[in-house]
């Protein structure tokens, strides 16, 4: 039987570009909105004109809790400064639950009291192993501030266009990993990896 998992991935580095915290775990943290997703993906084609078709499908929640159809664009390569969607970070301390679809307290770009920079999400190659596949998202988050940030969750969230002019931000996993502290001039690191094997 395949497997199919998702790998949490972190570096903190201080102002001085020393290694201060390092860890990798299994994130069993897919929320609901995966399965919508894939559920979409297979069900919003006419399968006779290959054409998208425009009803709703109800499944996949937006971060604002309204449900969105899937018809055209999806990614998850967010640019610099962008923190609606690719890798963000948090300081909420809400238990994963299924039915999530944002963060409990999300982080925003910038430099006043309580903001990261937010770096590019950047989306490595698809790596084809004999018995795995696997590719990595990878974002780094820096403190420009006069303060400590506690990162408490982190959240993989992509982009989606649900008509021609209409788009929305959808959240796919979310973890905790509670009491990360960012101090002045350090850099966090987050990298997701996505992984399908078989025996």
């Amino acid at each position: 039987m395949g497997s199919t998992r998702l790998y949490l991935e972190y570096e903190l580095i201080d102002g001085n570009g020393r290694l201060l915290r390092k860890g990798k775990r299994r994130a069993n943290s897919f929320v609901g909105n995966i399965i919508a997703l894939l559920w979409s993906l297979m069900t919003s084609k006419n399968a006779l004109s290959n054409q998208y078709i425009g009803v709703s499908r109800t499944g996949i929640v937006d971060t604002g809790n309204t449900a969105r159809s899937l018809t055209i664009s999806t990614r998850a390569n967010a640019g610099a400064g962008d923190h609606t969607f690719g890798i963000c970070v948090g300081t909420g301390t809400t238990a994963v639950a299924l039915d999530q679809y944002n963060l409990a307290s999300p982080i925003t770009h910038g430099t006043a009291a309580g903001q990261l920079l937010y770096g590019i999400t950047t989306i490595e190659s698809l790596i084809k192993g004999t018995t795995e596949w696997l590719f990595r998202i990878i974002r780094s988050f820096s403190n420009s501030t006069d303060s400590t940030i506690t990162v408490n969750e982190v959240g993989l969230f992509f982009f989606f266009m649900y008509s021609s002019s209409l788009s929305s931000q959808f959240m796919l996993a979310r973890d905790l990993i509670l009491g990360l502290e960012i101090d002045p001039g350090a850099t966090l690191t987050m990298r997701y990896v996505l992984s399908h094997s078989i025996p």
